[in-house]
């Protein structure tokens, strides 16, 4: 099944599914040919729902998820993913909040 728009490439899938609601987070150029990160938001009785993550201008996509919390790995540094505000923030190992 389709996820995304039909315009351009799309790739480095991750899936996150919790009770009813799934959420999948890939890369795409769709977007005036720059590759960030989008993801679609699928529920029941709902169409589905695609956004740009904030902060997320890469072609190369590395997600983990550990005790509830997802990262993402961009242009070497690590990021912490809001996946419900679609968001990403910096993590400063040098000043770690």
């Amino acid at each position: 099944e389709r996820i995304g728009p039909r315009f351009g490439s799309q790739g480095s899938p991750y899936v996150w599914q919790k009770d009813e609601k799934t959420i999948v987070v890939f890369a795409s150029n769709h977007d005036e040919g720059q590759t960030r990160l989008w993801k679609t938001t699928l529920e029941p009785f709902a169409d589905p729902k695609t956004e740009a993550i904030e902060g997320a201008r890469t072609g190369n996509t590395d997600i983990r998820s550990a005790k509830g919390k997802h990262y993402v790995l961009v242009r070497g540094d690590i990021h912490s993913l809001d996946l419900s505000g679609g968001k990403l923030k910096k993590i400063d190992f040098d000043n770690p909040e």
